[in-house]
């Protein structure tokens, strides 16, 4: 499960070609929610930085599992 999220956000921070599995997608997706959440009960700078970094990673990330179910994206 780190695994996953140590490689979205960083060696495929900007990968927007080949493919995510189901497992990674919803690992990363459950990482991201359950972090933001987080950030957005603790206090509101540290939940902006988070969004503002993440934007690219979780992009991609859309973009590799659309490609996984054969949708173009």
């Amino acid at each position: 499960m780190v695994n996953f999220i140590t490689d979205c956000f960083t060696k495929k921070y900007a990968v927007f070609e080949g493919r995510a599995r189901r497992k990674e997608f919803w690992y990363v997706q459950l990482f991201y929610i359950s972090t933001t959440s987080l950030l957005a009960y603790v206090g509101g700078d540290l939940y902006w930085a988070f969004i503002i970094v993440s934007t690219v990673p979780i992009i991609s990330l859309y973009v590799r599992r659309l490609h996984d179910i054969d949708k173009s994206g």
